[in-house]
């Protein structure tokens, strides 16, 4: 399965953070650090997998532990309208 951005989906700095609008929705998410770079990382379509070796590389976490809050957030992300999936 991979993932990509929701190309409907916007995202802005606001202060210090960063905020994604969904307007199927219209809603607004707030990104954490990881989730600003599961946003970045998503561009182009990318596996769990992917993301968690590009995110254990630039934070000291494992690469493990990284996948194991992937497959949690990223059916979040889906479900929210800021991600899809495609095969």
């Amino acid at each position: 399965m991979k993932y990509e951005r929701n190309p409907k989906a916007k995202i802005k700095e606001i202060g210090d953070d960063w905020a994604v609008y969904v307007p199927s929705t219209r809603a607004i998410h707030v990104l954490n650090p990881t989730a600003r770079l599961v946003w970045d990382l998503t561009d182009e379509p990318v596996t769990a997998e992917e993301m968690a070796g590009a995110i254990s590389s630039v934070t000291d976490a494992e690469e493990e532990t990284v996948l194991a809050d992937l497959r949690e957030m990223l059916p979040e992300f889906v479900r929210d309208g800021i991600l899809s999936e495609s095969t």
